[in-house]
């Protein structure tokens, strides 16, 4: 009885380590860009490491920068956004959720 409580107690940890490992894994790596003026939230991408996007990111921020784009701040991470631009109404509505 022991081991049939234990057999079924590695199985749930290993589906929910595949599971944890499989969905992180799926994120691919994403340049989130957030300007004041406009007040907007980018995300570009995806690429398959980080470092492909550290070597985009610069082309990204000259062209925001040549459109009139201020106060810019970038991060590169592991996202998966629903939604490429947030505008600034888009960005009201998600704070006034919280």
């Amino acid at each position: 009885m022991l081991g049939v409580l234990l057999l079924g107690f590695y199985f749930i940890v290993a589906s929910i380590f595949v599971y944890y490992f499989k969905n992180y894994n799926s994120q691919q790596w994403w340049i989130q860009i957030k300007t004041k003026f406009p007040v907007c939230i980018y995300y570009f991408g995806p690429f398959d490491s980080f470092q492909e996007a550290e070597n985009h990111r610069n082309g990204y921020l000259e062209d925001l920068q040549a459109e009139g784009s201020r106060e810019i701040i970038t991060k590169i991470g592991r996202y998966h956004p629903q939604e490429l631009t947030i505008f600034e109404e888009e960005t009201e509505l998600i704070s006034t959720k919280k």
